[in-house]
């Protein structure tokens, strides 16, 4: 964590991969079966869902209670603050990361498409040896893979679902700070709303593969709309966390 108890928090996202439609079945266990609308989950999505929430709580759990190797850390001990920041990492792996996945998953699954999560082994690995030793988190848990030809517009769509998910998110989180004023947002809504917005704006970045790149190559009015909530989200969560 940095100075004054903020995470180190970096967010990787490797976009939706397409690939024309058939029915034979694809490498690593991949069959298309179409199903326009229905939401479903393959056995091993679950698994690999399940693992990536694993490493992921466990590096922001490291982060948080401040048990990096380069600080002296003995994560591997009963340490309270290790365990007392549980709740919080698994909350925030929950809404920040897996609900932008399947932000993805589920709009591209309502065009009729294929989407699997799959886990990205290096990404993962990656992502607990440099919490383990720096306590931060470079996340990079994997992608919504999606089979099928979407357009322009649904691309778009199915671009913007993630970010939007989290700048959702992470406006809800502020709400106490709105209505009541810094002194009523409780510390794990701090930490919800900045990595919530932290993902936002860098997924939101113009750059091939984000989703920035493909919600401005579809709609420019759309993708200014959203940037232009992100900003403000941003300010309004330098002004309770102090970051900037």
């Amino acid at each position: 964590m940095e100075s004054g108890g903020k995470p180190k928090i970096y967010y990787s996202f490797q976009e939706s991969e397409s690939a024309n439609q058939h029915t034979e079945p694809y490498s690593e266990g991949y069959s298309y079966q179409p199903a326009p609308g229905k939401l479903r989950f393959g056995s091993a999505e679950i698994l690999q869902i399940s693992i990536a929430i694993l490493v992921l709580t466990i590096s922001f759990v490291i982060s948080i209670s401040n048990s990096e190797i380069l600080k002296g850390g003995d994560f591997w001990n009963i340490n309270p603050r290790f365990f007392s920041s549980l709740p919080v990492a698994f909350f925030t792996v929950l809404t920040g990361f897996m609900l932008h996945e399947m932000a993805h998953k589920f709009t591209a699954m309502h065009y009729g498409m294929w989407s699997e999560f799959r886990a990205s082994a290096s990404g993962l690995i990656m992502t607990l040896v440099l919490a383990l030793i720096a306590g931060i988190v470079f996340a990079a848990p994997g992608a919504v893979m999606i089979f099928g030809r979407p357009n322009k517009k649904e691309n778009g769509v199915i671009s913007a679902a993630g970010p939007l998910t989290n700048l959702v998110i992470a406006g809800l989180a502020m709400l106490p700070f709105l209505f009541f004023g810094a002194s009523a947002m409780p510390e794990f809504l701090k930490i919800l709303a900045l990595i919530n917005g932290i993902l936002a704006a860098f997924n939101l970045l113009p750059i091939p593969p984000l989703d920035g790149s493909k919600i401005l190559k579809w709609n420019v009015g759309i993708y200014l709309a959203m940037a232009a909530t992100c900003a403000l989200v941003l300010y309004e969560i330098n002004l309770v966390a102090q970051i900037w």
